[in-house]
């Protein structure tokens, strides 16, 4: 049993470094992104069609 619960905290914590360096960099790049929004987005100007 022992090797069972070493092997599942094993895998659990990498995928939660896994998750929070994919938050880490996303958070990095959502902040130096220049992209300017002039008004607040709606469900219908996300889905009109030009």
């Amino acid at each position: 049993m022992n090797p069972l619960v070493r092997d599942f905290l094993s895998r659990y914590v990498d995928a939660r470094s896994q998750r929070l360096e994919a938050l880490a960099s996303f958070e990095a790049v959502a902040a130096s992104s220049q992209g300017i929004s002039h008004q607040p987005w709606s469900r219908e100007s996300l889905y009109e069609r030009t």
